[in-house]
This record gives C-alpha cells, structure tokens and sequence, in this order.
C-alpha cells in the first residue's frame, strides 16, 4: 500500500480493501490552508508556517504539492493510456475540501485569480479603528484613505480640527510591536503552566472532595444492596422485605450516581486548554498578524478594556486587563 497523503491514514476493512481516511486533526488544518490561500491576504510561505504550528508536519516543498493536489477535494489522477488522455475521476475516500474550493485555489496559484491584498482604503488595514484616542483632542480616531496622483494614503485621522493624522501602517506596525511586549519569555511557559495549574487545583479543591465522597456513599450503598441480597438467599429475609430494601436502594444509587456525574463534570482536565493558550500567549504576536479582523478586535479588546491613546510612536492606556497587566 503507498503512504497516504497527508492529512488521511491507510485503513484496511474487514474484507481486505484498502482506503484511505481522513485524520480529523490534520484535515481541519488542511481545509483551512486551503481557505486562507483562496482568500489571497497572506502570502503561501506565511500560510505553511501557520500550519506548520497548528501542527502540519511536513516541508514546504511538500506543503507547496499539497495545496496542488486534488486528493484533497476527492479525486485522484489517473495517467493516460493507449488513447486515454489523463483525467481526473471521484475516488472512493472521503474529501477535506470541496471541488469549488480547490479550483478556486489553483486558480490563485495560477495566476488566474486576482487577488488585492489588504485593499487600500478597505477595513482590512483599519484594524485599530475604535481603539485609539487623538492624543490632542481626546476623541476617538477615525479611518480614510485618501487618493493621491497614483496611490491611496491610508490614516487614522480626528474628526475635529485638530488635524491629528497617523499613517496607518505605522501605527498597525507599531501595535504589533507593543503586543510583543506581552509575550512570555522564552523557558517561562512552563512555569506559567505549573502555576495556573496549581492554582485550579487549589480552587477546585472542594470539588474533588466532594466526588471522593459521592464515590464512597456509592459504594456503601451497592455493598448494602449486595448483602441485602445475600440475606435473601440464607433466608434472613424474606421477598418483600428484599423488594422494599430494593427498591429504596436503587432510588439512593441512581441519585448518587447523577450527583457523581455532575461533580465529575465540574472538575475538569484543563490542561489542555492552558497549552494552548500559553502557546498562542507565547506567539502573541504573530497570532494577531495572522487573524482576521474580527479576531484583531478580540485580542485588542480582551487586552485593553479602555481605549488606547497614541501619539505617533508609543501607546499607552489608563488600565490593562489585569491577567495582562501581572504578566
């Protein structure tokens, strides 16, 4: 059997037929570097070493093969023979991108599909609209781009006479640069890890507690419920007072066993959670470069939850968030 392409595993079924299948993780990933190259707002090398963190393994010559394949939407190429031409024909695995989708790929990597990278004079550049202060005036900026003899000029600007004006990939470059502040130093992700995690189990103490005794009250009953039966059988009791013991236990077990569920629930295994945060906190920057708008807003506001001012070459604000702030 050959190796599978990436993203899909070799699978064997019971009668001996061999196919392959998606790997979840990896066809989520693929299926969104597809996307993003369709979009056209990153450039293919800055898409692959996004995948490559998100976990893709594989070169980038390799990536390069990947978005070109058509395994990905289906299909598999079958080479001419005698007065057959090559074709492509529906194969019998599962897709990780549609057919559209793939087209619309090849067509950018083509050529054939104009793409405008971050349109001037669109949202797209504006990414701090809303955010910033004028330093002068107090207001808060607003975003245009005007039109010279050959090219666009993009600024955040007041509203008021004032005249405040900044360039906005200035000021877009700059944010980044004070997002970098916030990253973890590099041999600081584990400790953040072992703190944050001590200081769950700290506070979800009481939880664990509690189904350690759900378990133990658990237990008893079923081993009451077994001698109960036990009596039955030496005669000690008799049917009736067993269906009465019965029954009333079995109300207790089954109150018992939604309480352990719940309590089970409320405990949980954060720390794959708290991996992923501490890597994207640790990448913070990059993160932003590489989201979309709507993400650039979240990040912006779950950071500063007052707007920001800035003069021209620093930022500054009246709080940060606090998780921020201690970082």
């Amino acid at each position: 059997m050959c190796k599978a392409p990436i993203g899909y595993s070799n699978k064997i079924t019971e009668d001996g037929k061999k196919y392959i299948k998606p790997i979840e993780s990896d066809a989520k990933i693929i299926k969104w570097a597809f996307e993003k190259v369709a979009q056209g707002q990153y450039n293919v090398d800055q898409i692959f070493k996004e995948a490559s963190k998100r976990g893709i393994r594989c070169c980038r010559a390799n990536f390069w093969n990947l978005i070109h394949n058509p395994v990905y939407c289906g299909k598999i190429y079958l080479s001419g023979y005698k007065d057959e031409q090559p074709r492509h024909v529906p194969g019998l695995h599962d897709p990780i991108i549609t057919e559209d989708l793939f087209y619309e790929v090849q067509d950018y990597l083509n050529g054939k599909k104009k793409i405008y990278r971050t349109q001037l004079g669109s949202t797209e550049i504006f990414q701090l609209r809303g955010f910033i202060l004028c330093p002068q005036c107090g207001k808060i900026l607003t975003a245009s781009a005007s039109k010279g003899r050959a090219i666009k000029y993009n600024h955040y600007h007041c509203h008021s006479s004032c005249g405040t004006r900044f360039k906005a990939e200035v000021a877009n470059e700059l944010f980044i640069t004070e997002l970098r502040k916030f990253t973890l130093r590099p041999g600081m992700e584990e400790v953040y890890k072992l703190l944050i995690l001590e200081e769950y189990k700290q506070s979800t103490k009481d939880g664990k507690a509690e189904v350690k005794q759900i378990k133990e009250a658990l237990e008893k009953a079923n081993t009451e419920l077994l001698n109960a039966r036990r009596l039955l059988l030496t005669s000690d009791i008799d049917p009736y007072e067993y269906r009465t013991i019965k029954n009333e236990y079995e109300i207790k077990i089954s109150k018992l066993e939604s309480q352990l569920i719940k309590a089970s629930t409320e405990v949980k295994n954060i720390e794959p959670l708290i991996n992923k945060a501490i890597t994207s906190l640790s990448n913070l920057d990059k993160v932003y470069e590489m989201a979309n708008n709507e993400i650039k807003k979240d990040i912006i506001g779950s950071i500063y939850p007052e707007k920001l001012t800035f003069d021209g070459m620093h930022y500054r604000t009246t709080r940060l968030n606090e998780a921020v702030r201690l970082i």
